[in-house]
């Protein structure tokens, strides 16, 4: 069972894909450790992008959000934190630049027999929702690996470095993926929330989430009130479909998860209320249970979420 969580990477943060707008023409996926560049014919799957703006809902407030991870709502897995404030690179208030970290973790029963630790952190333009930068440390049963990410505008470019837990070696790699306009986790979350999502359409982009690509579909499946904590809540249901796009721009399907279907309040917030994704055995569950909205970068003001009861670890036959 714990291996299972653990394939799907960082749960709710890893999942949690969006849609992304962006202009397609020639792409080109190389490696800069070769010093070579293959450029390659424009794939088949790029007919199916949506070409998209981001919309005018109202933009997201400085907060704090907390989730719960579950598996098949039987057993505690681990918990992420997300804070996202207007700060600039240097940390000082702006408000042209939104600045998101995260940290996620694997707990309880599960944490003894697979120990994960993650922190995340991107930056993120405020008026056209472009991502910056993007770094990622993950630390599994004590090997951790560390990716930069730099969006620039033709292409994507990142550096990764693993340090071997037996012999303390750290390997570096670089890797360019020359698309344009390709979105970061934050960003394209924000991307998706600002759009209308009416019901019946299909959204598809790619976003990259550590140091490789993904085509990601949302398909807005309609509006329905959800049971969530014990209330009943307007959300917007959407199913979600995620490949792997390879380095010779071919699809992979994305073995570790069949389905997901993602449910976002329809309110002015807007923020991703529950997340179940269908993995080989059973599925693991997000859920919103704590969001706070700040006050330049220290303040805290109170927005409460009623806590979700704690789910006791039961034997599973």
């Amino acid at each position: 069972m714990w291996m299972t969580i653990g394939s799907v990477r960082c749960g709710v943060m890893g999942i949690m894909l969006a849609v992304v707008c962006c202009p397609w023409g020639k792409v080109c996926l190389a490696e800069e450790t070769t010093g070579k560049k293959k450029e390659k014919t424009p794939p088949a799957w790029l007919k199916a992008v949506t070409l998209l703006k981001a919309g005018n809902e109202p933009a997201l407030k400085p907060c704090r959000l907390g989730y719960s991870l579950s598996w098949n709502n039987l057993i505690n897995a681990g918990e992420v934190t997300i804070v996202m404030r207007d700060e600039d690179p240097s940390g000082k208030p702006s408000s042209e630049i939104l600045t998101g970290a995260a940290s996620a973790r694997s707990s309880g029963a599960v944490r003894l027999l697979w120990a994960y630790d993650c922190e995340l952190k991107s930056k993120v333009d405020r008026a056209t929702l472009r991502p910056l930068w993007f770094e990622h440390s993950e630390t599994e049963n004590k090997e951790t690996v560390s990716y930069r990410t730099d969006f620039k505008s033709d292409r994507v470019v990142t550096l990764s470095y693993e340090t071997d837990a037996e012999t303390g070696k750290l390997k570096t790699k670089k890797r360019t993926f020359k698309y344009p306009h390709v979105f970061d986790l934050l960003s394209a979350i924000l991307c998706l929330r600002s759009l209308p999502l009416k019901n019946g359409e299909t959204l598809t982009g790619v976003v990259q989430p550590f140091d490789t690509p993904y085509l990601v579909s949302f398909e807005v499946q309609g509006r329905e009130k959800r049971d969530y904590l014990g209330e009943k809540k307007n959300t917007i249901r959407l199913g979600v479909k995620v490949q792997k796009i390879n380095k010779d721009l071919s699809l992979k399907k994305y073995k570790k998860m069949k389905t997901a279907t993602l449910w976002v309040s329809e309110d002015e917030y807007r923020l991703p209320l529950e997340l179940r994704a269908d993995i080989f055995v059973g599925y693991v569950a997000a859920t919103l249970i704590e969001r706070k909205f700040l006050s330049g970068t220290k303040t805290e003001k109170a927005a409460k979420v009623k806590q979700a009861p704690k789910v006791e670890a039961k034997k599973v036959e």
